[in-house]
């Protein structure tokens, strides 16, 4: 490989000897994030599927660490390009999948909205109007980190998709860190003009919305980096203890705080929303399963009222058939 080739840095660097300590404390901390994922789902009062992306994720984040320290157990498995493009991808789209499932929350934090006798029916149909459509900014940068995540093999030896590599990366960082800083926004606004949010839920969604878009400007301060072989140990490689400890303190980290404020606290209590979350377009819409609820209900009634039309003609039936009273004779 000439020596003149760019190639873009991992971030985090290739997995290298002292990433093992840390890979393995990560693993144990996002296995204890799991007995939460599981009482999520055993206990009715916290069943709710908001924020499953979110678990998936941190289930998912254990295999990752343990990827990366086999890899830095083992020197023969550092370059094996599918485990690398995988661990590239998985860390360029965890903290974006965590932001992602805070649309939701703010969706449930402006959907039942009333301030005193003022119930703010068109704020939430607004909300539940547009906010869905908002979500979707979330899927650009998830897409960009598919393409720069399964160009990086190509890249490594052809500059001009190495350059491609570059332009995708820098975009996707650059976007999750736009859609997550105006969801902060949003919700910042509404707190302020909506005196009666709920101040906890609220509290918790701008700390985890805050504390994510750190991942995204540590990305973006070191995507510059180039190095001109996989396992080049020089400038430019993040392979240096400041630089590991910069990854891990300034995305890791975040990604870990942010799942587990998504996770542990009791979020259908907190936002007081059921199994499904809020999903309706407007007030009063039903569900499938309440819909289907309301139809048998609807038909049980129709039942009992022909069984009492029926009853109450049989018994009109038996009074006309019955012969009538005898004259009494007079002495």
């Amino acid at each position: 490989m000439s020596s003149e080739r760019k190639i873009p840095t991992p971030v985090g660097g290739v997995p290298i000897e002292r990433d093992f300590a840390p890979s393995i404390v990560f693993a144990v901390a996002f296995s204890l994030l799991f007995p939460f994922i599981v009482l999520r789902f055993a206990i009715p009062s916290r069943r709710t599927i908001i924020g499953f992306g979110t678990m998936t994720f941190a289930i998912e984040r254990i295999v990752v660490y343990a990827f990366r320290a086999t890899q830095a157990h083992n020197a023969a498995k550092r370059t094996w390009p599918g485990l690398l493009i995988y661990l590239q991808m998985s860390f360029a789209q965890g903290y974006v999948g965590i932001a992602s499932d805070a649309v939701p929350l703010l969706r449930l934090s402006l959907s039942t909205l009333q301030t005193g006798k003022v119930d703010h029916k068109r704020t939430r149909f607004l909300t539940r109007l547009f906010i869905d459509q908002f979500g979707l900014l979330y899927i650009v940068p998830l897409a960009l980190n598919i393409v720069q995540g399964t160009r990086y093999k190509a890249a490594l030896d052809n500059q001009k998709i190495a350059d491609g590599v570059f332009a995708f990366r820098y975009a996707a960082s650059a976007l999750a860190l736009l859609a997550t800083f105006l969801t902060l926004v949003w919700l910042l606004l509404a707190y302020r003009r909506m005196p009666d949010m709920k101040k906890p839920a609220a509290h918790r969604l701008m700390f985890i919305l805050t504390i994510l878009m750190i991942p995204s400007i540590y990305r973006l301060s070191v995507m510059y980096n180039t190095i001109p072989e996989l396992m080049w140990m020089g400038d430019g490689s993040l392979q240096s203890p400041a630089a590991k400890a910069q990854f891990y303190v300034l995305l890791c980290l975040p990604e870990w705080v942010a799942a587990a404020l998504v996770i542990v606290p009791n979020t259908r209590q907190d936002f007081e929303t059921g199994p499904f979350g809020d999903w309706r377009s407007f007030d009063g819409q039903k569900s499938v399963f309440q819909s289907r609820k309301a139809n048998e209900e609807q038909r049980e009634q129709a039942r009992r009222e022909y069984e009492l039309n029926q009853l109450h003609w049989q018994q009109q039936q038996q009074q006309q058939q019955q012969p009538p009273p005898a004259p009494q004779q007079t002495v």
